[in-house]
């Protein structure tokens, strides 16, 4: 068995009798013997020579740490370390490379198709949307620009980098990001704007402030907080009509477009 053990762990004499917890939670004297696999001392012969064991210095490293890690045949010693409480707290490990490369699979698979979700967003309101909620205004200048590959070239980018990040974004489940993704369809769809610059939030199409945004803070977050107030939750009623009115627009101009063809 391959085991890992923490840098703190490395290069170090263990003390082999030590009192610690069983499977029930009852003290238990352990203790590593020569000639047994038996590790709890009211089970071993009492005559048994108690033996000794000791780590090397740290020899590779993972995720950025230092670690010792060896391979152990000795099965006395394998049930002595998971005795142990730095087996229970992770500090020292079996590591399984099989295990491992099947997990590194897994996260490649699942990051590939989360790319190609992402690839496969066609709509403009969904793309600007998405990329207001990560990058802010700069999503919001290059849509003013017709620049909607820039854009999802930004949200390809972002989703190779932040796979993670990017799964709590596309998660419809997830209440509060669907909150932020609501407020970010209103910036997305232009009924909503940042103005003198990025100090408040006003209606598009009047230019009336519907609220200030204090420094240091994101207009889209300033939105948020301002839609738990009873006058920012009439506002946010008012964005909603007027979010569905305009997909109605917009099915309505594309049936138009298939009738004209």
């Amino acid at each position: 068995m391959i085991i890992r053990f923490h840098s703190d762990l490395a290069n170090t004499n263990w003390k082999t009798r030590f009192e610690g917890l069983d499977a029930k939670g009852k003290i238990t004297m352990y203790r590593l013997v020569e000639g047994s696999e038996e590790v709890e001392e009211k089970k071993q012969d009492k005559e048994a020579k108690q033996k000794s064991f000791k780590t090397g210095p740290t020899n590779t490293v993972v995720d950025g740490q230092a670690i010792y890690q060896t391979e152990i045949t000795d099965q006395a010693v394998i049930n002595f370390l998971k005795a142990t409480p730095y087996w229970q707290d992770g500090r020292v490990a079996e590591y399984d490379p099989l295990a491992e490369n099947k997990k590194i699979e897994e996260i490649l698979v699942r990051d590939a198709e989360i790319v190609a979700k992402v690839a496969n967003i066609s709509e403009k309101d969904e793309l600007v949307k998405y990329g207001y909620y990560l990058f802010g205004k700069s999503t919001l200048t290059k849509a003013a620009q017709d620049d909607y590959s820039g854009i999802k070239a930004d949200l390809i980018k972002h989703t190779y980098q932040n796979p993670e990040e990017m799964i709590k974004v596309l998660d419809k489940n997830n209440k509060q990001v669907a909150e932020h993704m609501e407020a970010a369809l209103a910036f997305a769809k232009g009924i909503l704007v940042e103005s003198e610059g990025g100090k408040s939030i006003s209606w598009a199409e009047t230019k009336v402030r519907v609220v200030s945004v204090v420094v240091g803070q994101k207009p889209l977050d300033a939105l948020i907080d301002f839609y738990g107030t009873t006058e920012g939750k009439e506002v946010k009623q008012l964005v909603g009509q007027k979010i569905v009115e305009s997909a109605k627009e917009t099915v309505s101009a594309s049936a138009k477009t298939n009738t004209e063809k």
